[in-house]
């Protein structure tokens, strides 16, 4: 299978295990969601694959949602857009969070069956990490904003 293939299958199992948990994926390969009072995005591509393994890239960010009207409103004042979940996850319009990006591995044998598993450890991970991000902020900081 080649890459672009595997990317077009990956892209269509993310679909279907994305709507089970009510997040939103776009073609252009962000993964997002808008939780009050945060939204959260990853960017994700296939990086390598190595027997019995996958990598993939991911770049990771977490705001407060309202960040993107704030900074869109001093850089263009007078000048309101209304924003998406769309615009917000992929825009220039969009606040940048600075995290960095990293390839993450998971377990995969490189046949289409083992696709939804696949998709289902990465929104694992993903969730986790965003819970243990924001614990730790919590911990250390009292909230996002500080």
């Amino acid at each position: 299978m080649t890459y672009n293939q595997l990317d077009k299958l990956f892209y269509q199992a993310m679909k279907v295990e994305t709507k089970k948990r009510k997040i939103k994926l776009s073609a252009e390969g962000d993964i997002y969601k808008k939780v009050d009072p945060y939204f959260f995005r990853v960017f994700h591509c296939i990086e390598k694959i190595t027997e019995g393994k996958i990598g993939i890239t991911l770049d990771i960010s977490v705001k407060y949602h309202r960040y993107d009207e704030l900074q869109h409103n001093i850089i263009n004042p007078g000048n309101p857009i209304r924003f998406t979940d769309k615009i917000r996850a992929n825009s220039g319009a969009k606040c940048h969070v600075a995290f960095p990006r990293f390839v993450q591995c998971f377990n995969y044998d490189g046949t289409e069956k083992m696709l939804p598993k696949l998709c289902e450890d990465l929104l694992d991970f993903l969730e986790k990490y965003y819970t243990d991000f924001l614990t730790m902020v919590e911990k250390e900081y009292g909230d996002l904003g500080n």
